[in-house]
C-alpha cells in the first residue's frame, strides 16, 4: 500500500512539473500598477485594461481544470449598455437561438491555448480603442476590433468589432429585437 501512494506522489510530482504555464502572473506591484493606470482617462489606462481582460482570459483559457479559474466577469469587461444588451438577449434566448456561437471576445467557442498581442489605436477624450489578435498556436486566428469607453472610473468594451462580426452591440441590438425584446439601444 505504502509503495502505491509513493507512487502515486511520484506521478503527481511529474505531472506537475510537465504541465505547461500560463501567462504569467504579474507581480504584486506590478498589478497593483496597472490596476492604478486601468483607472485613469488615458490611453495607458485603456491599454492596461484590454491587457487585464486578454490576461485573465489566457489565464482561464489556459489553467488546469482543478484551479476552477473563470472567465473575465462581464461587469469588468463591458460598459452599462453592452451589459443591458446581453442581458436582454440573456433572456431572451433559447436552446435554439443565441446571438451568436462564439464568444466574442476570442471568436472562439474553446480558448484553450490562446495568445493575444494589444495595439492600442488611439484615444480621444473617454473612447480608446484597441487591435487585438489572437493566436492559437503558431498562427494568427482571429483579428478583433475594441470599441472602449472611460465609464465610472473605469475602462470598458463598448463594441467589438470582426471580420465575421460587424458590431457585437448592433448584433445585439437586431437579435433582442427579432426575439421580441423592446430592440431600443440602451
Amino acid at each position: 500500500m505504502r509503495r502505491v501512494v509513493l507512487a502515486l506522489a511520484a506521478l503527481a510530482l511529474l505531472a506537475a512539473c510537465k504541465r505547461e504555464a500560463g501567462p504569467p502572473a504579474p507581480t504584486a506591484p506590478v498589478a497593483a500598477a496597472m490596476a492604478e493606470d486601468e483607472m485613469s482617462q488615458t490611453l495607458k489606462g485603456a491599454e492596461a485594461f484590454v491587457t487585464r481582460v486578454y490576461r485573465e482570459f489566457e489565464g482561464f483559457a489556459n489553467a488546469p481544470p482543478e484551479t476552477m479559474a473563470q472567465p473575465p466577469e462581464n461587469a469588468r469587461v463591458y460598459d452599462k449598455s453592452m451589459l443591458a444588451l446581453l442581458a436582454q438577449a440573456e433572456r431572451l434566448a433559447s436552446d435554439e437561438s443565441a446571438p451568436w456561437e462564439a464568444d466574442p471576445l476570442c471568436e472562439c467557442q474553446d480558448p484553450a491555448g490562446m495568445t493575444s498581442a494589444i495595439e492600442m489605436t488611439g484615444q480621444t477624450g473617454a473612447t480608446a480603442g484597441a487591435k487585438v489578435k489572437l493566436g492559437f498556436g503558431p498562427k494568427v486566428w482571429q483579428e478583433l476590433v475594441l470599441d472602449l469607453i472611460f465609464e465610472d472610473g473605469h475602462w470598458r468594451v463598448h463594441d467589438i468589432k470582426t471580420g465575421d462580426l460587424p458590431s457585437a452591440r448592433e448584433t445585439l441590438v437586431r437579435f433582442n429585437k427579432e426575439m421580441g425584446g423592446a430592440g431600443k439601444k440602451p
